[in-house]
């Protein structure tokens, strides 16, 4: 009974996980690049 409850405690942790790493809004404002030479 054991290994079913952990068992099922694993099946549902694993199928709730892509719901928690959800996207961000990163970055929310511009970046700026700092480049040590000219264009071109």
């Amino acid at each position: 009974m054991r290994k079913f409850v952990a068992a099922l405690a694993a099946a549902a942790a694993i199928t709730l996980y892509p719901f928690a790493a959800g996207a961000q809004t990163y970055p929310e404002r511009t970046i700026t690049v700092v480049v040590p030479f000219a264009a071109g």
